[in-house]
C-alpha cells in the first residue's frame, strides 16, 4: 500500500506533461498497471520457482511460464478497458 502511494505521488508530476495540449500519460492507470503487474509477477515467480521447481527439475520451462503469464496479464489488463 505504501509503494502505491509513493508511486502515485511521484507520478503526479507527470500530470502536468502535455504535448500540443494533449495529456501524455494517465498516471492513475499507469500506477495501477505497475502495482498489478508487480503482484502478478510475484505470484507467478512463487508458483514457478516454489511449486514447479520442487516437483520437476527442468529449468528450461521457467522463462516460458513467466513469459506466458506476462502476456496473458497484459492482454487481460488491456482488454479490461475495451467497451463493447
Amino acid at each position: 500500500m505504501q509503494l502505491s502511494l509513493i508511486l502515485l505521488q511521484a507520478a503526479q508530476s507527470f500530470d502536468e506533461l502535455k504535448f500540443l495540449g494533449i495529456k501524455l500519460i494517465n498516471t492513475e492507470d499507469y500506477v495501477e498497471l505497475l502495482v498489478r503487474f508487480g503482484l502478478n509477477l510475484l505470484v507467478t515467480i512463487f508458483i514457478v520457482v516454489g511449486l514447479y521447481a520442487k516437483s520437476s527439475k527442468r529449468k528450461d520451462f521457467y522463462f516460458t511460464y513467466i513469459a506466458i503469464s506476462i502476456v496473458i496479464f497484459l492482454l487481460c489488463f488491456l482488454l479490461e478497458s475495451v467497451k463493447i
